[in-house]
Parts: C-alpha cells; structure tokens; sequence
C-alpha cells in the first residue's frame, strides 16, 4: 500500500457517517481548511489545513515526491450507501484510475479536456474523471458547486465538455444555461431518455451527447452510447470502455442470449480491489473472472439488469435488488430504514422510490408511528435523518401509515402504498396561503419546483422536500420572473416564501440599478455604438494604423473532392446571417459608431498552385498564409474578413480566414467553421441552410452593454479594476534568450 491513498470525505455529512469514514478508512492525515474543522468528529489523524498552514506549506520543497506507486497500489476510497446503515468503501487501484484517464483522452479528445466542468462533490466518484482528466493531459478545470451554476459562472466561456447528471442538463437546457463553448455533454448516474437528448441537441453548438453507465467499484464508467441527433430510439448504455469487460450472466454465471435480460458483470483493469475492511462483502459481490486471460482476474456482479441489442449495446433494465439511484447517487433504501427505525417513536417504517409524471425520481419515507401521546412530527423526522445521512438520502416526502399494507401472506404489498399528497409536503404548522400578487407569484414557482399546488408562506422549502439541486433551480427560475439576481445563499438564508420576498425587497432597495435588462433587438434606424471591446481595438487601431496586431487568421486543409461554388456561397450565407461581418468603423461628430452593410455574395480568389513543383507548394503555401495573416485591415472601409482559397491539386485545397479582432475572436472562428460544416453540406446536397436565424446579433449586444454599463455600475466596475491592478508593472520583464528589441515587432508563432 503506497503512503498516499485519498479518501474522500464531504464536510456537510453528519458527523456519525464522517466518524465512522475516518475510522474505517484509518486515515493517518486529514487535509481540510480551519472553518471545516467543526465539522468532524474527534478523531487522530493528523490535520492539515490549507489556508491555515499555508506559511508553513509554501516553504515545503516544490520537487515531484519520490515514489514507488505501483499499479496494485490503492489510489482512492469512495463510500457508498450500504444496506445494513454501515456504507461501504470500494477501494481502487492505480492501474485501474490510470486506464480510466487514458480511456477519457480517447473518448472525449484534447479538445474537450481543455475546460471541463467540475461540478461532481468529490465524494462522488464521477469527480475523478472531471478533475484528473483534464489535468493530465494538459486542460483546465472550471470549478463550480453545482452543475446548474454553470450559466453565471466567469469562466463559462472555457467549459467545452459537461459531465453530470440528467435532471441537472435538463434543467440547463431548460433554462438556456448551457454555453455556446459547450462542444461535449456526457451524461450517467441516472436513466438518460431520448426526448432529453433531443432537447440537448436543439443547441446546435452542442456536437455530441454522451451517455455513460458505471459504478464506483468498477472506476467510475464501464459503457459508453452516443445517441445521435434526430434519433427516435431509445438511449442505450453502448458498448464497454476501453478498460472494461462486460458480460450479461444468468443465476448460473452463464452468458444471456441478445434480448434476454441477465445481470451486468465487469472484468477488465476496471473492477477495484474491493470493500475496504469488508472481506465478506468483498468476496460476495467481486469473484474470480471465468472468462478472464490472466491470472487472478476479477469479475464485479454490478446488481443492475442489462440486455443486448441485435447491435451489440447494452440497454440498461434497472435493479436486481432494492438499491436505487437518484440524482447520480446511489442509495440502498435500507439504509435509510435502519436509521428510520431508530427513531423511538418510529414502529415500523419503508423507503421506497417513486416516479413523477415528468420522469423526476423522488425518495418517499412510509412510516407507522409507535402508540403513545405525542403526535408523530414529520419535521422532527427530517432533522432526525438530516442529523445522521447526507442530504440526497432524506426523503423529500413522508407518508404516516397507521399499518403498512400487506399481502393475504403477510408481506409488504409494495404496490398498495399510497402517493404522498401535496399536504404531506408542507411543514408541521398552520398553513397561511400567499395573498399578494408577488406572494403568489413566488409560490407558483416554488409549487412548480416541489410539484405541489400548496405552498404556504411560512413553508420552509427544504422541509418541504427541496434539496439543493432543485433549490438551484428554484433560484434561476427567480431570477427570470422577478427579473433580480439573487444568489443561491439567500435561499438557504432565508427558506420560505415570506423571507425569499423580504430578501428580493432588500435587494431592489441596495442595488441602485434594479434589475439587470433583457437583451433586446436595438433599432437599426439611428446610429450604432460600438461595444467596450470594439472601442478599445478601434482606439488602438487609431493609435498605430496600418498595423496586423489585431488579425486572426485561419488555414484549413480540406482533403477530398471540393464544391468551391458550393463554398463561397457557404460563406456568403454566414456573412449574411452576421451583421458583425459586414460592419465597419465610421467616426461621426469624433466618435466612432457601426456602420453595418447589406448583404452581398463573398468574392473567393483561387491561387491554383499547379504549376508549382509538388515538393514546393507546402512552402508556397506557407508564403501565402504569412503574407495574408500580416496584411492589414482597414476598420473605417472594410471588409473586415478576407478570405482566399489555394488549390494544391483536385483533392487537396487550403481555405484561408481572416478577420478582425473588432468583428470577431478566437471563439467567433469556433461558431463561423461549425456554421461553415453544416451550410456547406446542406448546399453541397442542393438543400437549404438547415441553421435557424440568430435570435440577435453583436451590434444589439452592444446597444444593451453601453445602456447597462454606465452611471454608479460602470464606477463600481473601473474601480474594481483600480484596485486589483494598482501596482501592476508596465513592462513584463519575461525571462526571454535574447534582449528586448528597442521597438516592438509583433512578430511571434504558435507553437503547440
């Protein structure tokens, strides 16, 4: 066992489950900040906090520590929920979180790990891939507290791949969260259906959806489906990872014919060592591989029901057993029975999970009361199991019993347990109904939310079974109907009705601007400011002329047969959907504005290439994208894209693109060749451009952020900026190879 092995452990967990987490684990450190501290539970690891230590940290050696890691040492220990109340912690090994990193490059590319979204609780094994991944191969992780933060957060423009759940992309997509730099939404932890996908799809920035299936004793994911734009079929788990094995077996172990439902089983490097401390859990549910070539190889019995396609993928048919899955975690109800019984006035209890019309999966508590006086408090309930399981495992809906219904043979009839009501939902007090038109206002969203139509003002909303996925969405559904920007704590501050309206008052009286305006289309009519970022490139441009400081250009290879026709109307159609690409600078009473052009047909120069030598046209055409890259642009006449075709041979052509930075940037040239992709294709096969019309276009953008940015918001922002880069050097002195030159050049490369 290496000396270093992580163990995940969340801070908001009671303390009975982290004291029993740290014993278990038998952990020698623990690594923490100063304000978690009370958190947990006496206990004699050694504690490490980071912002309190950081003195004596920043003086530790910064060399790689000397190891000797092997694949068959552990690397990471997450717990689970456990049937017995006891959870369960499914040890890996390094080979195994290795092949899953190795996998991830694969399947999702350099691309994609660039910005990843991490939003998974690190307690959650889904956090290995969004935070190991990217790091390993050179991306960034953009860190957020939940997936559904992902619209407000300052670093959106760098996610291009989400992971996480469905009901949290559906409430993205639902609300138009998800950002144009998304290329990538991969999706598991919870049953992913077609009419989602779809919905994902419509954002046609988004290029592939994925959906993977995995558990935490196999390293994270086991299959992998991408279900296609404009399918009807429904959403298959796929196909085994690269570090994977699956098989579908019967009672017996032996393989399942196509369309015969048998249980999921993973060999492979993905399978972990086992249960930590649990050798008789351990040899139940991980067994010798008889279908494994090498010595010693393992087989985990997942517990989930899969069946084959003719194709070869796998559908995913649910649980063997009672163990359930809501909101990416995996829960045994019984789990939360045992703690339910504890309870003392508590005779006799049942968890089970129940399906909403909207597909939405909710935890219910059926329990029977012992006799006595006291009157059962569902309230008390709640604090009782909050006080002893994490938030996903306290059941948003209680349902008191005087028995439980039973079978002529005595068993629980499972089927005769009533639905929760909407007045099982609602707090143990006296109900007073909303009664202005705001109070009714925010009820309707919070009854939407909790799928209940009573909601009183006092309710308090995570008694009355929200959790912090749906507070999130509660929050963003505020801040559409009441046009405010309220941030997720004032929720958590103030939980009812009464106090989220006082919170909105409040907000309105502080913030001198009131709300934030919608974007809207401006008139065309009169004349067109230029946004900040416009101006400033347009001052520049003013302070030395005739530069190429500010060119972006672009050379794309395109190998095969090439319509050019089809081509340069492609490109005429973008620039016509673009007004950003038909505008130019004019300066009228000393100040600039934007000028916007008609719509006209793009002229495509051709350099045909031909009579060049074939060992010299790759020079040649690097001549050519230098000496385009470097001719200037004039802002005032335009046009402010150029773009040019070099024709090596009938199958082998360069496009070159180049704009300027006024009418677009690095991530603009991402959109124009993904719009260029599928116009092309569409007029290559005589068909109309399948793009819908943009809903607004830069110089709208630029009405709107010149007419909210202004007055005491535009003075909170300057001196803002003031203070954090107040000191800041003129001149970065760069450990360059060679002197400074007297003047600047601007001469550079790229390299990557």
């Amino acid at each position: 066992m290496p000396a270093t092995i992580a163990r995940s452990r969340d801070p908001a967990y009671p303390g009975e489950r982290l004291a029993f987490m740290l014993q278990d684990a038998r952990a020698h450190a623990l690594i923490t900040e100063e304000t978690l501290l009370a958190a947990f539970p006496p206990h004699r690891a050694r504690v490490l906090c980071l912002d309190r230590d950081r003195d004596s940290l920043d003086k530790e050696a910064c060399d790689p520590p000397r190891t000797a890691v092997l694949p068959g040492n552990l690397a990471y220990v997450i717990y689970t929920s456990g049937s017995t109340g006891r959870p369960k912690g499914a040890a890996i090994e390094h080979g195994s979180t290795v092949a899953l990193l190795h996998w991830a490059r694969q399947a999702f590319g350099d691309e994609d790990l660039a910005g990843v979204l991490a939003s998974s609780s690190i307690c959650f094994d889904s956090s290995v891939l969004e935070i190991f991944a990217p790091l390993s191969w050179g991306g960034t992780v953009i860190l957020a507290e939940n997936a559904l933060e992902l619209s407000t957060l300052k670093a959106r423009q760098q996610v291009r791949l989400v992971n996480t759940v469905p009901s949290a992309i559906a409430e993205l997509a639902r609300t138009g969260g998800i950002p144009p730099s998304v290329r990538t939404v991969s999706l598991a932890g919870e049953a992913l259906q077609n009419p989602l996908v779809q919905r994902i799809y419509e954002q046609k920035t988004i290029d592939r959806v994925i959906n993977l299936y995995g558990l935490s004793e196999a390293t994270v994911y086991t299959t992998m489906a991408r279900p296609l734009r404009g399918s009807t079929d429904a959403t298959p788990i796929g196909r085994p990872v690269s570090n994977a094995r699956v098989y579908l077996l019967d009672g017996n172990l032996d393989p399942v014919s196509p369309g015969v439902p048998g249980e999921i089983c993973v060999g492979g490097i993905g399978p972990g060592r086992g249960y930590l401390n649990r050798p008789d859990l351990t040899a139940e549910r991980f067994i010798p591989d008889p279908f494994g070539d090498l010595p010693g190889a393992r087989l985990y019995r997942t517990g989930d029901l899969g069946r084959f396609r003719p194709d070869g993928t796998i559908d995913f048919l649910g649980r063997i057993d009672q163990q359930v899955k809501i909101r990416g975690f995996r829960i045994e109800p019984g789990e939360i029975e045992s703690v339910l019984a504890s309870h003392p006035a508590i005779g006799e209890t049942v968890v089970q999970v129940r399906e909403e019309r909207d597909g939405d999966r909710r935890l219910v508590a059926y329990v029977v009361p012992k006799s006595g006086p006291a009157p059962l408090s569902v309230r008390e309930l709640r604090r009782y199991l909050a006080a002893r399981l994490p938030e996903h495992m306290v059941p948003p809906a209680f349902v008191v019993l005087a028995a439980l219904p039973r079978t002529p043979n005595g068993k629980l009839d499972r089927r005769a347990l009533p639905a929760p009501g909407p007045s099982k939902l609602t707090a143990d007090e006296a109900h007073v109904a909303p009664l202005t038109p705001e109070e009714k206002k925010l009820a309707r969203l919070w009854g939407h939310v909790l799928k209940t139509d009573r909601v009183g003002l006092n309710d308090n909303f995570f008694e009355a079974g929200g959790h912090s996925l749906l507070a999130t969405q509660l929050m963003s559904r505020l801040r559409e109907a009441f046009k405010i920007d309220l941030s997720l704590r004032a929720l958590f501050d103030a939980p009812t009705v009464a106090g989220l309206l006082r919170a909105i008052d409040s907000a309105r009286a502080v913030s001198g601007e009131q709300a934030v305006q919608e974007l809207r289309t401006a008139p065309r009519g009169g004349d067109l400011p230029l946004s900040f970022a416009q101006q400033r490139l347009w001052f520049l441009d003013r302070l030395e002329p005739g530069c190429a400081f500010y060119n972006i250009p672009a050379a794309l290879r395109l190998v095969g047969a090439l319509d050019a026709e089809a081509l340069r109307r492609s490109l005429s159609e973008i620039v016509r959907r673009h007004e950003a690409l038909r505008t130019t600078f004019k300066e009228r009473l000393g100040e600039p504005v934007q000028d916007i052009a008609a719509a006209t047909d793009l002229v495509l120069p051709v350099v045909d290439l031909g009579h060049v030598p074939a060992g010299g046209r790759e020079a040649e055409v690097l001549r050519l994208a230098r000496d385009e890259a470097r001719a200037p642009f004039d802002l005032a006449n335009g046009p402010l894209l150029r773009a040019g075709l070099v024709r090596l041979a009938d199958d082998d052509h360069v496009l070159f693109l180049t704009t300027h930075h006024a009418v677009s940037d690095g991530w603009s040239m991402h959109v124009f060749l993904r719009e260029l992709a599928h116009i092309y294709g569409a007029f290559h096969g005589g068909r109309p451009s399948p793009l819908a019309e943009p809903a607004f276009q830069y110089a709208d953008f630029a009405v709107w952020q010149r007419q909210w940015l202004q007055g005491d918001v535009l003075r909170e922002q300057l001196q803002y900026w003031k203070e954090r880069l107040a000191g800041a050097p003129l001149v970065l002195d760069l450990p360059a190879d060679h002197p400074r030159p007297a003047v600047q050049s601007y001469r550079g490369a790229r390299f990557s």
